[in-house]
Formats: C-alpha cells, structure tokens, sequence
C-alpha cells in the first residue's frame, strides 16, 4: 500500500487516449486542476475535454482547501 501524504505532482505520461486515462487516474484519486491540465496539454488538447466530462457526469469538479480538482462520479444503478 501507499498512502499519498504530499502533492505527487503533475508527471503523469500521455497515452493515446487523454479521455481515457483522465477517467482511470481520478476513479482512483483526485487529480488538480493543474494536473489535468498539464495532461491535456501534452496529449495537445485543452480543459474543454474536462469540462465535457464533468457536463456529461463523469467526472466532477470540487474545490477543497482552496485548489480545484477533478474526481471521477462512479455511478450507481
């Protein structure tokens, strides 16, 4: 196990497929607005893919401690 006491930072790999790895990253820990945003910029793409997912209900947009981040709304049937 590893427990996330401080900021892991914004390193995280583009992969082919932005809007995938965005929803696999924040189902399993929030990411900040400025990682997402760095992801998005390396995949060449903007925060209207972000802004997409939380308008469709994938993901959700909290602000906590003063920074904004993006977790993933795992629904329920």
């Amino acid at each position: 196990m590893e427990l996330l006491t401080a900021y892991e930072g914004d390193a995280f790999p583009p992969l082919d497929d932005p809007r995938g790895q965005l929803l696999a990253v924040t189902a399993v820990h929030p990411m900040r607005e400025s990682a997402v945003r760095a992801l998005l910029t390396r995949a060449g793409m903007d925060m209207a893919l972000a802004q997409e997912l939380v308008d469709s209900g994938e993901l959700r947009k909290i602000e906590h401690g003063g920074e904004v981040f993006y977790i993933r709304h795992l629904h329920r049937n």
